[in-house]
């Protein structure tokens, strides 16, 4: 390769050289450099703005589980934290909060009311 390209540099100065071989550069790189299609370029600006809406996901469904839990054992402590942990993944952008709130509500009022037929039966 180096013969080929000093046969081409023949009857050159140096700084004649230099600039041929970086103009040499310039073309190849214009020729077979590959640009991406727009929605790639998109894509890959906006990749970050995937991960955050999901940032609230998985305590919106831990909060759900204990809600849900909360209608079998311990419904006065799982409930409440069930609401905690949901409440706090509705803040970070997740559904799944507003499920764990609602059925954590519903399993504290089922406790409440049943609470004392529990005690007489």
């Amino acid at each position: 390769m180096d013969n080929d390209q000093n046969k081409r540099n023949v009857g050159y100065t140096d700084e004649e050289r230099r600039n041929r071989v970086d103009k040499d550069d310039v073309e190849f790189a214009q020729a077979y450099g590959t640009a991406l299609p727009d929605n790639q370029v998109d894509r890959l600006k906006n990749r970050d703005d995937d991960v955050t809406g999901d940032k609230g996901r998985g305590l919106g469904i831990t909060g759900l589980i204990l809600s849900i839990i909360a209608f079998f054992i311990w419904p006065f402590i799982l409930a409440p934290a069930g609401i905690i942990i949901g409440a706090i993944s509705i803040r970070r952008g997740s559904s799944y909060g507003w499920w764990a709130v609602g059925i954590g509500l519903v399993a504290l009022v089922f406790a409440v009311i049943a609470f004392p037929f529990r005690l007489i039966f």
